[in-house]
Protein backbone atom coordinates (compact mmCIF):
# COMPACT_ATOMS: atom_id res chain seq x y z
CA UNK A 1 0.00 0.00 0.00
CA UNK A 2 1.72 3.16 -1.20
CA UNK A 3 -0.92 5.79 -0.42
CA UNK A 4 -4.62 5.93 0.33
CA UNK A 5 -5.44 6.72 -3.32
CA UNK A 6 -6.49 3.51 -5.07
CA UNK A 7 -4.59 4.64 -8.21
CA UNK A 8 -1.33 4.26 -6.29
CA UNK A 9 -1.85 0.64 -5.28
CA UNK A 10 -1.10 -2.58 -7.15
CA UNK A 11 -0.67 -6.28 -6.46
CA UNK A 12 1.82 -8.69 -8.01
CA UNK A 13 1.17 -12.43 -8.40
CA UNK A 14 3.73 -15.02 -9.55
CA UNK A 15 3.14 -18.56 -10.82
CA UNK A 16 5.99 -20.95 -11.62
CA UNK A 17 5.27 -22.62 -14.98
CA UNK A 18 8.56 -24.47 -15.40
CA UNK A 19 11.44 -25.57 -13.21
CA UNK A 20 14.88 -27.04 -13.92
CA UNK A 21 17.33 -28.16 -11.23
CA UNK A 22 20.96 -28.53 -12.25
CA UNK A 23 23.63 -30.11 -10.01
CA UNK A 24 27.20 -30.42 -11.21
CA UNK A 25 29.48 -32.63 -9.11
CA UNK A 26 33.10 -31.68 -8.64
CA UNK A 27 35.66 -34.09 -10.07
CA UNK A 28 37.27 -34.78 -6.68
CA UNK A 29 39.17 -37.72 -5.30
CA UNK A 30 37.36 -41.10 -5.24
CA UNK A 31 37.66 -41.14 -1.44
CA UNK A 32 35.81 -37.79 -1.12
CA UNK A 33 32.39 -38.78 0.24
CA UNK A 34 31.11 -35.23 0.59
CA UNK A 35 30.10 -35.07 -3.10
CA UNK A 36 30.62 -31.34 -3.38
CA UNK A 37 29.30 -29.53 -6.42
CA UNK A 38 27.37 -26.54 -7.77
CA UNK A 39 23.63 -25.88 -8.05
CA UNK A 40 21.78 -23.86 -10.68
CA UNK A 41 18.03 -23.35 -10.87
CA UNK A 42 16.19 -22.22 -14.00
CA UNK A 43 12.61 -20.95 -13.71
CA UNK A 44 9.80 -19.94 -16.03
CA UNK A 45 7.46 -17.59 -14.13
CA UNK A 46 4.20 -15.92 -15.16
CA UNK A 47 3.93 -12.53 -13.45
CA UNK A 48 0.51 -10.86 -13.13
CA UNK A 49 0.08 -7.21 -12.16
CA UNK A 50 -3.34 -6.46 -10.61
CA UNK A 51 -4.96 -3.19 -9.67
CA UNK A 52 -6.27 -2.36 -6.18
CA UNK A 53 -9.48 -4.24 -6.92
CA UNK A 54 -7.57 -7.33 -8.17
CA UNK A 55 -8.38 -6.73 -11.84
CA UNK A 56 -5.56 -7.77 -14.25
CA UNK A 57 -3.50 -4.91 -15.64
CA UNK A 58 -0.56 -6.64 -17.27
CA UNK A 59 0.99 -10.12 -17.56
CA UNK A 60 4.46 -11.27 -18.60
CA UNK A 61 6.19 -14.66 -18.68
CA UNK A 62 9.93 -14.50 -17.90
CA UNK A 63 12.65 -17.15 -17.86
CA UNK A 64 15.33 -16.60 -15.23
CA UNK A 65 18.37 -18.42 -13.90
CA UNK A 66 20.09 -18.38 -10.54
CA UNK A 67 23.79 -17.93 -9.94
CA UNK A 68 25.98 -20.88 -8.97
CA UNK A 69 25.61 -22.08 -5.39
CA UNK A 70 28.09 -24.45 -3.75
CA UNK A 71 26.45 -27.64 -2.48
CA UNK A 72 27.78 -30.42 -0.30
CA UNK A 73 24.90 -32.76 -1.05
CA UNK A 74 22.83 -33.64 -4.10
CA UNK A 75 19.27 -32.99 -2.93
CA UNK A 76 16.36 -31.15 -4.50
CA UNK A 77 15.17 -30.07 -1.04
CA UNK A 78 18.39 -28.83 0.48
CA UNK A 79 18.92 -25.31 1.79
CA UNK A 80 21.37 -24.76 -1.08
CA UNK A 81 18.66 -25.50 -3.61
CA UNK A 82 16.22 -23.17 -1.80
CA UNK A 83 18.79 -20.36 -1.92
CA UNK A 84 19.22 -20.93 -5.65
CA UNK A 85 15.44 -20.91 -6.12
CA UNK A 86 15.15 -17.57 -4.30
CA UNK A 87 17.98 -16.14 -6.41
CA UNK A 88 16.28 -17.22 -9.65
CA UNK A 89 12.95 -15.70 -8.56
CA UNK A 90 14.62 -12.41 -7.62
CA UNK A 91 16.38 -12.31 -10.99
CA UNK A 92 13.04 -12.79 -12.73
CA UNK A 93 11.44 -10.07 -10.63
CA UNK A 94 14.22 -7.60 -11.44
CA UNK A 95 13.80 -8.39 -15.14
CA UNK A 96 10.07 -7.66 -14.84
CA UNK A 97 10.58 -4.40 -12.93
CA UNK A 98 13.09 -3.16 -15.51
CA UNK A 99 10.96 -4.02 -18.54
CA UNK A 100 9.64 -1.15 -20.64
CA UNK A 101 6.07 -2.48 -20.58
CA UNK A 102 6.00 -2.81 -16.79
CA UNK A 103 7.32 0.73 -16.33
CA UNK A 104 4.68 2.07 -18.71
CA UNK A 105 1.73 0.49 -16.85
CA UNK A 106 3.12 1.64 -13.49
CA UNK A 107 3.01 5.30 -14.46
CA UNK A 108 0.41 7.29 -12.58
CA UNK A 109 -2.68 8.14 -14.59
CA UNK A 110 -3.59 11.78 -14.91
CA UNK A 111 -6.99 12.10 -13.22
CA UNK A 112 -9.09 15.01 -14.40
CA UNK A 113 -10.72 17.03 -11.62
CA UNK A 114 -13.53 18.04 -13.95
CA UNK A 115 -16.81 16.31 -13.17
CA UNK A 116 -18.29 15.26 -16.50
CA UNK A 117 -21.22 13.36 -15.01
CA UNK A 118 -24.71 14.62 -15.62
CA UNK A 119 -26.74 15.67 -12.61
CA UNK A 120 -28.69 12.76 -11.19
CA UNK A 121 -31.83 13.52 -9.20
CA UNK A 122 -33.07 10.96 -6.70
CA UNK A 123 -36.49 12.01 -5.50
CA UNK A 124 -37.31 12.22 -1.83
CA UNK A 125 -39.32 9.38 -0.40
CA UNK A 126 -42.59 9.86 1.44
CA UNK A 127 -41.32 7.72 4.31
CA UNK A 128 -37.89 6.59 5.51
CA UNK A 129 -36.50 3.82 7.68
CA UNK A 130 -37.54 4.50 11.27
CA UNK A 131 -37.17 1.10 12.96
CA UNK A 132 -34.77 -1.81 13.07
CA UNK A 133 -37.31 -4.02 11.29
CA UNK A 134 -37.53 -1.56 8.39
CA UNK A 135 -33.72 -1.22 8.32
CA UNK A 136 -33.36 -4.99 7.90
CA UNK A 137 -35.89 -5.03 5.06
CA UNK A 138 -34.09 -2.15 3.29
CA UNK A 139 -30.69 -3.87 3.44
CA UNK A 140 -29.69 -6.19 0.59
CA UNK A 141 -27.14 -8.87 -0.24
CA UNK A 142 -25.10 -8.36 -3.41
CA UNK A 143 -23.65 -11.45 -5.08
CA UNK A 144 -20.96 -11.53 -7.76
CA UNK A 145 -18.95 -14.28 -9.44
CA UNK A 146 -16.21 -13.98 -6.79
CA UNK A 147 -18.09 -13.41 -3.55
CA UNK A 148 -20.76 -11.30 -1.92
CA UNK A 149 -21.34 -8.11 0.01
CA UNK A 150 -24.15 -5.89 1.24
CA UNK A 151 -25.87 -2.65 0.36
CA UNK A 152 -28.93 -0.57 1.26
CA UNK A 153 -31.73 1.31 -0.48
CA UNK A 154 -31.60 5.10 -0.59
CA UNK A 155 -34.75 5.64 -2.68
CA UNK A 156 -38.23 4.19 -2.90
CA UNK A 157 -37.69 3.27 -6.58
CA UNK A 158 -34.68 0.96 -6.22
CA UNK A 159 -31.41 2.92 -5.91
CA UNK A 160 -28.84 1.04 -3.80
CA UNK A 161 -25.54 2.22 -2.27
CA UNK A 162 -22.67 -0.23 -1.70
CA UNK A 163 -18.87 -0.39 -1.74
CA UNK A 164 -17.22 -0.35 -5.15
CA UNK A 165 -15.03 -3.32 -4.29
CA UNK A 166 -18.19 -5.40 -3.77
CA UNK A 167 -19.15 -4.91 -7.45
CA UNK A 168 -15.68 -4.40 -8.96
CA UNK A 169 -16.17 -7.72 -10.72
CA UNK A 170 -19.48 -7.02 -12.47
CA UNK A 171 -19.90 -10.59 -13.75
CA UNK A 172 -23.09 -12.29 -12.56
CA UNK A 173 -24.15 -9.46 -10.22
CA UNK A 174 -27.35 -10.24 -8.34
CA UNK A 175 -29.33 -8.39 -5.67
CA UNK A 176 -31.06 -10.51 -3.03
CA UNK A 177 -33.69 -8.81 -0.87
CA UNK A 178 -34.64 -9.74 2.67
CA UNK A 179 -37.68 -11.67 1.40
CA UNK A 180 -35.47 -13.80 -0.86
CA UNK A 181 -36.46 -12.17 -4.16
CA UNK A 182 -33.66 -11.63 -6.67
CA UNK A 183 -32.95 -8.83 -9.15
CA UNK A 184 -30.39 -8.04 -11.84
CA UNK A 185 -28.90 -4.61 -10.96
CA UNK A 186 -27.72 -1.81 -13.21
CA UNK A 187 -24.46 -0.09 -12.29
CA UNK A 188 -25.36 3.60 -12.38
CA UNK A 189 -22.21 5.26 -11.03
CA UNK A 190 -19.11 4.52 -9.00
CA UNK A 191 -16.18 6.25 -7.33
CA UNK A 192 -13.12 4.03 -6.88
CA UNK A 193 -11.25 6.48 -4.68
CA UNK A 194 -14.15 6.70 -2.22
CA UNK A 195 -14.92 2.97 -2.70
CA UNK A 196 -18.59 3.69 -3.38
CA UNK A 197 -21.04 2.50 -6.02
CA UNK A 198 -24.65 3.29 -6.93
CA UNK A 199 -26.84 0.48 -8.28
CA UNK A 200 -30.45 0.42 -9.50
CA UNK A 201 -33.05 -2.34 -9.62
CA UNK A 202 -36.57 -2.22 -11.03
CA UNK A 203 -38.63 -2.14 -7.85
CA UNK A 204 -40.89 0.46 -6.28
CA UNK A 205 -42.63 1.18 -2.96
CA UNK A 206 -39.44 0.66 -0.93
CA UNK A 207 -38.91 2.30 2.46
CA UNK A 208 -35.32 3.57 2.05
CA UNK A 209 -32.66 4.90 4.38
CA UNK A 210 -32.44 8.69 4.53
CA UNK A 211 -29.06 10.20 3.77
CA UNK A 212 -28.45 12.93 6.37
CA UNK A 213 -28.22 16.52 5.17
CA UNK A 214 -26.04 17.56 8.10
CA UNK A 215 -23.44 15.93 10.33
CA UNK A 216 -25.14 14.17 13.20
CA UNK A 217 -22.69 11.42 14.19
CA UNK A 218 -21.23 11.78 17.67
CA UNK A 219 -18.93 9.67 19.83
CA UNK A 220 -20.82 7.34 22.14
CA UNK A 221 -23.96 7.30 19.99
CA UNK A 222 -25.60 3.86 19.84
CA UNK A 223 -25.86 2.22 16.42
CA UNK A 224 -26.94 -1.05 14.83
CA UNK A 225 -25.05 -2.74 11.99
CA UNK A 226 -26.80 -4.85 9.35
CA UNK A 227 -24.83 -6.88 6.83
CA UNK A 228 -24.07 -10.22 5.20
CA UNK A 229 -20.98 -11.76 6.82
CA UNK A 230 -19.27 -15.00 5.81
CA UNK A 231 -22.11 -16.59 3.80
CA UNK A 232 -25.21 -15.42 1.93
CA UNK A 233 -27.49 -17.48 4.18
CA UNK A 234 -26.44 -15.12 7.00
CA UNK A 235 -27.89 -12.10 5.18
CA UNK A 236 -29.27 -9.18 7.20
CA UNK A 237 -27.34 -10.14 10.34
CA UNK A 238 -27.78 -7.53 13.09
CA UNK A 239 -25.16 -6.42 15.63
CA UNK A 240 -25.06 -3.50 18.05
CA UNK A 241 -22.40 -1.03 19.16
CA UNK A 242 -21.46 2.60 19.61
CA UNK A 243 -19.53 5.20 17.63
CA UNK A 244 -16.03 4.82 19.06
CA UNK A 245 -14.40 7.70 17.22
CA UNK A 246 -14.70 10.06 14.28
CA UNK A 247 -11.35 10.29 12.50
CA UNK A 248 -10.33 12.93 9.97
CA UNK A 249 -8.44 11.80 6.88
CA UNK A 250 -5.73 13.59 4.95
CA UNK A 251 -8.08 14.32 2.04
CA UNK A 252 -10.55 16.12 4.29
CA UNK A 253 -13.04 13.28 4.62
CA UNK A 254 -14.01 11.59 7.87
CA UNK A 255 -14.26 7.95 8.93
CA UNK A 256 -16.73 6.82 11.57
CA UNK A 257 -15.22 4.11 13.77
CA UNK A 258 -17.49 1.71 15.64
CA UNK A 259 -17.02 -1.17 18.07
CA UNK A 260 -20.00 -3.07 16.63
CA UNK A 261 -19.10 -6.67 15.84
CA UNK A 262 -18.64 -7.46 12.15
CA UNK A 263 -17.92 -11.12 11.51
CA UNK A 264 -15.08 -12.66 9.51
CA UNK A 265 -15.27 -12.62 5.73
CA UNK A 266 -15.32 -8.82 5.51
CA UNK A 267 -12.36 -8.54 3.18
CA UNK A 268 -11.80 -8.69 -0.53
CA UNK A 269 -13.86 -11.19 -2.60
CA UNK A 270 -16.11 -12.10 0.30
CA UNK A 271 -17.08 -8.70 1.49
CA UNK A 272 -19.47 -7.28 4.04
CA UNK A 273 -20.52 -3.73 3.24
CA UNK A 274 -23.10 -2.94 5.85
CA UNK A 275 -25.73 -0.36 6.69
CA UNK A 276 -25.59 1.33 10.07
CA UNK A 277 -28.82 2.55 11.63
CA UNK A 278 -29.53 4.48 14.79
CA UNK A 279 -32.16 6.76 16.26
CA UNK A 280 -30.47 9.52 14.28
CA UNK A 281 -30.30 9.38 10.45
CA UNK A 282 -26.84 7.83 10.39
CA UNK A 283 -25.84 5.59 7.50
CA UNK A 284 -22.36 4.19 6.91
CA UNK A 285 -20.44 1.71 4.82
CA UNK A 286 -18.08 -0.57 6.68
CA UNK A 287 -15.53 -3.03 5.33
Amino acid sequence: MLKSNYNQNAYLDAKILGYKYIWIQNSGRPTDNRKTGFINVELKIKWDVLDFYKKPIYSDTIKSKSGEFVSFIKSANSDYEKDAMKDAMETGLYTLLNSTKFKSVMKMEKVSIADTLKFLEIKDSKTYVSSIEQAVQSSVTIKSAKGHGSGFFISENGYIVTNYHVIADTAKLEIILNDGSKFKPKLVRFNKESDLALLKIEKNNIIPFKLPDTESAAMGREIYVIGTPSATDLSQTLTKGIISSIRKQGNGSKIIQTDASISGGNSRRNTDACSCWSTIPLIGIST
